[in-house]
């Protein structure tokens, strides 16, 4: 038995070896809002939820299987955006889907695939 609900994701972590350039991406590339920075860390708004770039100076994995996706009202305008200023690699074009999205894949600065979709 469970007395306990999970409420919200409340933050998601991406580790980074430059994370002046990964913040870049996020804050000034894809405009989200940067709430604070200490420490070499950054957090990010994506409405209730914080997007933290954390600083390390281990390899990063970015096939590590945890996938981030973005809900977007533009997918191509994103796109044009992050090829635009050449920081990130797009990596799928955007694509209409069967389950009713149109999405894109881009690569950060890590390497981390971030997926984004607009509702048909």
């Amino acid at each position: 038995m469970r007395n306990y609900q999970i409420t919200r994701l409340n933050q998601v972590v991406i580790m980074s070896q430059d994370t002046e350039k990964s913040v870049r991406f996020y804050r000034d590339v894809l405009g989200l809002p940067q709430k604070e920075s200490y420490d070499g860390m950054f957090f990010l708004e994506i409405g209730e939820t914080t997007l933290m770039i954390h600083p390390t100076n281990e390899p990063v994995n970015p096939n590590n299987s945890i996938g981030i996706e973005f809900s977007v009202d533009n997918v191509n305008g994103l796109v044009e955006k992050v090829k635009h200023e050449e920081i990130g690699k797009v990596v799928q074009e955007p694509v209409d889907r069967e389950w009713g999205v149109r999405e894109a894949i881009v690569k950060d600065p890590d390497g981390y695939e971030v997926w984004f979709t607009q509702k048909l």
